[in-house]
């Protein structure tokens, strides 16, 4: 991960140090340490208009440059370019802390970007719905159980999601039952398209099935329809993976977020009852080492799974577009991750 912080926001962040417990609360404490440790530790760091830094900010800042691991820090007069305040960048998984004065062109960067900004005034605020720190992060989704705060509805993905460029959606059953495609598929679509301002890509992946085939076509047809109907922003791209060559993970993955099932995502019949046998689903952090390290390893193994289905099996693959989360990470299969 890459976070790109400018020289008064980190001043910004160190002054909003907390009083520690009990003076301070345990919550503001646990949020100001997560984000040090992040920048400590679990993002390669670029740092970018330093020289107005105060003593105690330096010192600090110098407390960066060791015990890193395996992230690097670095300092550039201009880390990013952007035109008309959308920004070029090949690394998905990018976290800009930029300063920017004028609430109207920090508008313009959320409205034109897919990837998450935050600026002087909302630091800490943008750094608690990344971490996901003051969510719940597992959902019991059963039968009969009733949980004040449970997940009951495809509208509780708003909570978690953040705005991206590329997602990669990962279900062998989501096309099994087209009865369930509008009370599931096309609800989460819908989700995933809300969280982002931009135009995106989205891969699906999923099995071509065993006795009963999935028809590519007519999925992919169905996909377009969905698109048109609620007006999404993707280019879609869907896959169809022989048993050989399948992923067993139930998951989606963006810029930021890791969404896992421990069953197929078809959770709600059309009154929006539990169908599913019993599972959970849970929400994790790219910011979170752990998280990170899975949905890499996951997205480079799909990516090369894909790449041999295009070449082995392209009638299996409907539409088309350059996702960065498959492309970028094909390298970690090489290197044995």
């Amino acid at each position: 991960m890459h976070t790109i912080i400018h020289g008064n926001l980190f001043s910004t962040f160190i002054a909003q140090q907390p009083e520690r417990i009990p003076l301070g609360t345990e919550y503001e404490n646990d949020l100001w340490n997560s984000f040090w440790s992040f920048l400590k530790s679990k993002t390669n760091l670029t740092l970018y208009e330093i020289q107005e830094l105060s003593d105690f900010d330096e010192i600090m800042l110098a407390q960066l440059s060791t015990g890193r691991g395996d992230t690097i820090i670095k300092y550039e007069e201009r880390p990013f370019s952007a035109y008309k305040y959308k920004v070029k960048c090949d690394e998905p998984l990018t976290f800009f802390c930029i300063k920017e004065e004028s609430e109207i062109i920090r508008k313009k960067y959320r409205k034109k970007n897919g990837y998450i900004f935050a600026f002087r005034e909302d630091l800490m605020e943008t750094w608690d719905k990344l971490s996901l720190l003051s969510l719940k992060c597992i959902h019991p989704i059963r039968k009969n159980v009733q949980v004040d705060d449970g997940f009951m509805s495809w509208s509780k993905l708003g909570d978690y999601l953040t705005p991206f460029t590329d997602a990669v959606f990962i279900d062998n059953y989501i096309f099994n039952d087209p009865s369930l495609i509008p009370s599931n598929l096309e609800q989460i679509l819908v989700e995933l398209d809300r969280a982002t301002p931009v135009k995106y890509n989205l891969t699906i992946l999923t099995f071509h099935g065993a006795d009963n085939k999935v028809n590519g076509q007519q999925s992919y047809d169905v996909l377009k329809e969905i698109k048109q109907r609620n007006s999404l922003k993707c280019n879609i791209e869907l896959v169809l993976a022989p048993r050989m060559l399948k992923e067993h993970d139930r998951q989606i993955i963006t810029n930021y977020i890791r969404v896992k099932s421990g069953d197929s995502f078809n959770y709600f019949n059309s009154r929006g009852e539990i169908v599913t046998r019993g599972t959970e689903i849970s929400f994790g952090s790219l910011v979170n080492e752990v998280e990170r390290d899975v949905a890499m390893c996951t997205l480079g193994y799909v990516a090369e799974k894909i790449d041999e289905i295009k070449e082995r099996h392209s009638n299996s693959v409907f539409g088309e577009c350059n996702n960065m989360l498959l492309s970028g990470t094909k390298k970690l299969v090489d290197n044995g991750l």
